[in-house]
């Protein structure tokens, strides 16, 4: 079995991949009773299959019949993801099995189960339950001991400046490691640092610059280590910027609206980044201009 991606939070999901091959069997047929189920880390179980499937033995070549073309093909074409393959070539045990994967994906029948998570989902480590029932033997999945995925929680509890620059608390709420990259924004370039935040605990971040940004479940999620409530501010790239000698315009690329900006106007659109916070841009002399730019959706504001 394969899982994609193999950590994911509350409220997403995981997409299961599971292989029926029989192309072992020689003659005759085989119907067993096949459960495919997750089991939560609450103990918990969804099952998502629970089903007898039909499958018959591999003919010989001599067996197999010219289609209208003149050729023969043993099976239906297979459109296998390169992220199948590739979670097949992580882990130990899966590496030793490789061959005998690859070779039966051709062969093989393959099922794909969208796994769903609520938003309430306990984080932790979810383990995938594949069993083959044929006249009384149950058989389970090839890959077991790497049938699992983990669902991440991490919380920013508060951050506060020091004499050496900022520290961050970080709660881990997952009964399981999380692995985490830390990224500081400087003028001169970004430094970042991954590590590894331990089950159930709290952890200090130190950091140098104002700008840093916490990013984990393989990068896809986003927590800002900011230490006030101000939202970020991001121009809308739905419109494209034009200059005419001394003034500047941005037009919608959906629609016919087109905007003439204030020279102020245009500074606080450029400055609009998305990692630099609203109270950097806005003071007092620019609020109105500010405002004018947010109500017309020309910048944005966003909070990670």
């Amino acid at each position: 079995m394969s899982i994609f991606p193999k950590r994911t939070v509350a409220g997403k999901g995981v997409t299961i991949h599971w292989n029926f091959n029989i192309s072992h069997l020689k003659k005759g047929h085989v119907f067993p009773f096949v459960r495919i189920g997750v089991q939560w880390p609450n103990g918990q179980v969804t099952m998502l299959m629970e089903e007898c499937i039909l499958g018959f033995a591999n003919p010989r070549d001599e067996d197999v019949l010219l289609n209208e073309d003149g050729k023969k093909f043993k099976y239906l074409k297979k459109n296998t993801p390169f992220l199948v393959l590739n979670d097949y070539l992580s882990g130990v045990i899966k590496r030793e099995a490789l061959a005998n994967i690859i070779s039966g994906i051709e062969s093989g029948r393959h099922y794909y189960f969208q796994f769903a998570l609520p938003k309430k989902a306990p984080p932790g480590k979810y383990t995938l339950i594949s069993e083959v029932y044929n006249n009384g033997e149950k058989r389970y999945s090839k890959t077991k001991e790497d049938d699992f995925f983990f669902v991440d929680n991490i919380e920013k509890r508060a951050t506060k400046k020091n004499d050496n620059g900022y520290v961050s608390i970080i709660k881990n709420n997952s009964t399981e490691a999380t692995p985490i990259k830390i990224v500081e924004c400087f003028e001169s370039g970004n430094k970042v640092k991954c590590m590894l935040l331990s089950p159930l605990s709290a952890s200090e971040i130190h950091t140098i610059s104002s700008n840093c940004f916490l990013l984990y479940n393989e990068e896809r999620e986003v927590i800002a280590l900011n230490e006030n409530n101000s939202p970020f501010v991001i121009k809308n790239h739905q419109y494209i910027p034009l200059k005419r000698e001394d003034r500047t315009y941005v037009m919608s690329n959906s629609t016919e609206d087109i905007y003439e900006l204030t020279e102020l106007q245009a500074k606080i659109r450029e400055r609009a980044d998305g990692i630099t916070l609203k109270n950097r841009i806005v003071n007092i002399t620019n609020n109105d201009s500010y405002n004018e730019l947010v109500d017309s959706g020309i910048i944005l504001e966003n909070k990670f």
